[in-house]
């Protein structure tokens, strides 16, 4: 019984394993495929919307059809979403760097400001695509909830870019393993740790 339970969990591996990596592969294609330009956001949203079926499921998950399904769907609606997002880092390091120019007390305060606002995009940014594949709201309620619920779970988000930094440094000794991984692994750390933070979230939502 013991060695029957033992097969299955690496059996249960294995499977993993392979539906990152070929996720992975899914991702590349089909960012090259809108131009990159085009092809990244809606790529990463139909990656983690799998990741998400892949922890729901207790059967198979159809990987391929899934991508494909999740990538047709919400190409416009997340490239419009991702692109806002652009727009808003590049207005932050615009103010960044223009602050950082001038010598000037209420620059420095300013330049606290940026960075505390930066700090808040970071996260959003890290929340936004499990929260998207999660979600089904208005438009910009996506980066409200990104934001309220990265901010409401620091210990999470923390706990996310750790894993994301310690994977990523590993890799770099090994690069070969970014072709299978450059991309899964990280959005397999946050689709974890975000199906937690959502359980908890819907949970206690039932039971109110």
């Amino acid at each position: 019984m013991a060695y029957k339970s033992w097969m299955e969990g690496l059996n249960r591996f294995f499977e993993w394993f392979m539906n990152i990596a070929y996720l992975n592969i899914l991702w590349i294609l089909f960012t090259l495929l809108g131009g990159v330009v085009l092809g990244a956001a809606p790529s990463t949203s139909a990656m983690f919307a799998v990741i998400r079926k892949l922890f729901l499921a207790e059967e198979k998950v159809p990987v391929t059809r899934l991508f494909l399904t999740y990538y047709r769907k919400d190409f416009f609606k997340i490239n419009g979403l991702f692109y806002c997002f652009v727009v808003m880092g590049i207005i932050l390091l615009a103010d960044v760097y223009f602050l950082m120019g001038m010598n000037s007390e209420i620059a420095a305060v300013f330049l606290i400001l940026v960075g505390f606002l930066s700090v808040i995009y970071v996260i959003a940014l890290i929340m936004f695509f499990p929260v998207y594949s999660h979600y089904d709201v208005r438009f910009f309620s996506y980066f409200k909830h990104s934001i309220f619920i990265g901010i409401m779970r620091p210990l999470h988000v923390l706990t996310m870019a750790i894993g994301i930094f310690v994977s990523y440094y590993v890799m770099l000794f090994l690069p070969a393993l970014f072709f299978f991984f450059g991309m899964s692994l990280g959005a397999l750390i946050i689709g974890s740790v975000c199906h937690h933070i959502f359980l908890k979230i819907d949970n206690s939502t039932i039971t109110q």
